[in-house]
This record gives structure tokens, C-alpha cells and sequence, in this order.
């Protein structure tokens, strides 16, 4: 994707009801997706919040679709395309766009941001055809430990940590789990063990507000379902620089974005840049929760 020219305003075609698109386990229950719908609903819009696989949408035009918490996408994500595509040829708007959450559904978009010169987390891309492959890369990082994912995965599944004194089952494990795939391997970041992970949050390209996520004690995984914690704080003028270099690379922007970073050595460095559902923390900032609500109810940011 090219760098994108500097854009001020962002603009969605004044409507009176929207879609909100979940899943069957999360529909109706997700208590993010219930408090941006009220928001939207006291500003006089009609929600209806359904399955993105729902047969009953094939048949829906010329309405508004905001993806949010279709967090089983990944392990579906033709089927899950298709449907995006078939409501847009239908002339209905979906946000984020389909060009933009299909460029994101496959993590090898860190290594066109990379080739870009954007502070991007060192990340290798490999298919995983042998365990030798995944043992080479453990071993010459052995030291720090390494983290494997799929390239299409969200919420930390099928993400491994080979630490420095994994034994030999854990790498046939990880291996067993994802062999044949397209994966990325990382050098574990201690600092995520150490200082947290940085989530920054975009609306319609401009920052909302920062979470600094920690893992509970002896695991590495920062996502609540696994124990983490997560704190509204401001983040640093250098991590707040290097999201808005990220989010401004984009060729279009984007109605929310979630920009999760590391403070390093190297400085603040992107580990993940969420397009497609990310969990958005608007509940620790109410302000972000009107603001989202205006966008979609207004014509213009």
C-alpha cells in the first residue's frame, strides 16, 4: 500500500439506521458494542446488531455496516470476506472499508510497513513446512525466547512463546499446531512482560485515547480473557508520533484503528495494527464513545 497524502476530514454519507455487525457467541452480549448502540440510539439512529454470517443480510441495500466484534472472522475468513463483498455490491457502506480490512486480515502488511521504513517490531515470515525451520529460528534466539502466530489469527490465537528454556515437546507443540500455515516469528518483547503493550486509538484518524495493557504474572498475553490488565494513560509524545506515522501511512483512513505498540530500545515499535474488530476501550473513555456516535450519525467529521 502507498504512503497516503495528509487527509483532514472524513466523511460518511448521513443515515438513519446501522448495522452492527457481531457474532452468534457475541451478539447481543458484548457490552462495548450495547454502549456504542445506546449512544447511537439517543442521537435518534436505529441499531440492530446481528451475526455477520446471518443469512437474512444477503438481502439488505443501501445501508451502513460497522464491523465490531466478529471476533471468530479469522477462522472463517473467506466466508467472512465474501459477505463484506456481497453487502458492498449490494451499495451498502461498510466501515471499516473492505479494501482496508482485507489488507489487514493478513499480517504480512508488517512487512510492507516495514519496507516503508515505518516503526514496525522486527518480524520474519516464513511458511512452517519443517520443524527444523522453527527450531533454527528458536536457537539463534534462544536467548530472549521467540513468538510464533498464524498470519491470519486474532485475539492471540494459535500465537506461541517459545522461551529461552522451552523444552522439547513445547517446539513440537507449536510446530504440531501450525504446520503447513503462513506464520510470523518475533523475538519475544520483554518489554511487554516488563512495561505493558501500548494500545493507541484512532477515529476517523484522530487520536481518542491510550491503554497501557500488562499480562498477569507469568504469562505474556495481554488481552483480559487471559488475565490482563488494562489502564487508561497518556502515552508518550515519541509512541504518539510513531501511531500517527502509522495510521497516516494509510492509503484511506480509517473510521477507528487501534494501534498497539511497544516502548523499546529502538523506541515505540508496531506489533499489531487493528483494522477489523479490535476492542476499542471506549468504556475507559466516554468521551470516545460521543465522539464515534457523532461520526456515524454526522456527514462530516
Amino acid at each position: 500500500m502507498r504512503l497516503a497524502q495528509s487527509i483532514k476530514t472524513w466523511q460518511v454519507n448521513p443515515m438513519k439506521s446501522i448495522y452492527f455487525l457481531s457474532n452468534r457467541e457475541q451478539c447481543q452480549k458484548n457490552h462495548e458494542d450495547l454502549l456504542l448502540a445506546k449512544a447511537c440510539e439517543d442521537r435518534g439512529l436505529h441499531v440492530q446488531i446481528k451475526p455477520w454470517d446471518l443469512s437474512d443480510l444477503a438481502s439488505v441495500e443501501n445501508e451502513c455496516f460497522l464491523i465490531r466484534s466478529t471476533w471468530d472472522y479469522h477462522q472463517h475468513l473467506e466466508s467472512f470476506l465474501a459477505r463484506l463483498e456481497a453487502l458492498e455490491v449490494n451499495g451498502n457502506q461498510i466501515y471499516n472499508p473492505l479494501s482496508l480490512v482485507r489488507w489487514n486480515a493478513d499480517k504480512i502488511y508488517l512487512k510492507e510497513m516495514m519496507d516503508q521504513s515505518l516503526p514496525v517490531y522486527p518480524t520474519e515470515f516464513v511458511r512452517l513446512d519443517s520443524e527444523e525451520t522453527l527450531r533454527e529460528f528458536y536457537c539463534k534466539n534462544q536467548k530472549e525466547g521467540i513468538v510464533v502466530k498464524p498470519r491470519v489469527s486474532a485475539s492471540a490465537h494459535g500465537t506461541f512463546l517459545l522461551s529461552s528454556d522451552a523444552s522439547e515437546a513445547d517446539l513440537k507443540n507449536a510446530f504440531n499446531e501450525l504446520r503447513g500455515r503462513d506464520i510470523l516469528i518475533q523475538k519475544f518483547a520483554r518489554e511487554i512482560v516488563e512495561e505493558g503493550e501500548w494500545s493507541l486509538v484512532f477515529l476517523a484518524g484522530d487520536f481518542s485515547h491510550a491503554i497501557l495493557k500488562s499480562p498477569k504474572n507469568g504469562d505474556f498475553r495481554v488481552q483480559e480473557e487471559y488475565g490482563g490488565k488494562s489502564l487508561l494513560k497518556s502515552p508518550s509524545v515519541q509512541m504518539l508520533h510513531a501511531a500517527r506515522s502509522i495510521v497516516g501511512s494509510l492509503p484511506e483512513v480509517p473510521l477507528y484503528a487501534r494501534v498497539d505498540l511497544v516502548a523499546s530500545q529502538q523506541g515505540a515499535l508496531l506489533i499489531e495494527l487493528e483494522l477489523i474488530e479490535p476492542f476499542l476501550f471506549l468504556e475507559y473513555f466516554p468521551e470516545s464513545i460521543e465522539k464515534f456516535s457523532q461520526l456515524l450519525f454526522s456527514s462530516k467529521a
